[in-house]
């Protein structure tokens, strides 16, 4: 298991480049996002949320590519050795667009799925909560100032009664973990769609069937995820009023995040494509 963490660094360290797309995708979309919310027209503000679609599907596109040759790179690597004439990083960062030209169509279509799969899934949810739970206990309008604005939180919050309050913690409970039973589920959807198939039905179920077919090892990495990430956010809260902290708390997010794509794909290719008879990293106690 170990061996899964240390070689997806080793990875990350010989491609540092990869990156360089995430922090310029933060940058465009953050632009995005916000002038979105100053937009005169409902018009503008669809053309903004389109944007923000096409950037997402083209950023994914080339990146998970990039991350799918780091991993076929090391691999080669570590059957042939390391070649000293080649700048692994800058090498790989030049596939960014090329992975864009061939997945564009096949990310588009992923996500659309994922959004539509993630939708219909929490409108279950919320159908069994409404039996189990009850209705839930603030409107909408009300949901959106909580989401939104801290002061309106807690003077919403402070009108409920304990009956209210206990139901508004049930459902916050149902949806967090429903939330995280998909995302785990889903967790190997990408590398499906890079690895296995470009059909985006099929690499859902792939990914589907990858992650619970693998339980005790995705189980772990989802939770080695959910942990590092609560710490880093912890992380970065703290350090938000300081520019210089906060700017290194970001980049150190941006580096994680790189090192989650990382550990996805090799974890995928080294499963799928792999024996454990063989002395690859998952053969090794």
């Amino acid at each position: 298991m170990k061996n899964i963490y240390k070689d997806s660094w080793k990875v990350l360290k010989l491609h540092s480049l990869l990156t360089v797309p995430f922090i310029l995708y933060l940058y465009f979309i953050s632009i995005s996002m916000t002038r979105s919310q100053s937009a005169p027209s409902k018009s503008i503000f669809l053309v903004f949320i389109i944007t923000g679609f096409l950037l997402t599907v083209c950023f994914f596109a080339g990146w998970f590519y990039m991350a799918k040759n780091a991993v076929e790179d090391y691999n080669h690597i570590k059957e042939n050795g390391i070649n000293p004439q080649k700048d692994y990083a800058f090498d790989n960062l030049k596939l960014f667009f090329s992975g864009v030209g061939e997945y564009f169509i096949p990310i588009a279509f992923a996500l659309i799925l994922y959004i539509i799969i993630l939708s219909l899934f929490m409108y279950g949810i919320y159908i069994i909560g409404n039996h189990l739970i009850g209705g839930f206990p603030i409107t909408y309008s009300q949901l959106k100032l909580i989401s939104t604005n801290p002061v309106e939180a807690n003077n919403i919050i402070s009108t409920l009664n304990q009956s209210q309050m206990m139901q508004l913690s049930a459902w916050s409970f149902l949806f967090m973990s429903s939330y995280l039973f998909y995302s785990y589920s889903t967790m190997f959807y990408y590398p499906a769609l890079f690895n296995k198939t470009k059909n985006c039905l099929k690499a859902f179920f792939e990914g589907f069937i990858f992650t619970f077919r693998n339980i005790k090892l995705t189980l772990v990495l989802f939770l080695f995820y959910i942990l590092s990430k609560t710490i880093l956010s912890v992380i970065n809260s703290i350090f938000a009023s300081n520019f210089l902290l906060s700017t290194a708390s970001l980049l150190i997010i941006v580096y994680f995040a790189a090192y989650w794509i990382i550990i996805l794909f090799y974890t995928y290719e080294q499963k799928e494509n792999y024996s454990i008879d063989r002395s690859d990293s998952f053969g090794k106690k």
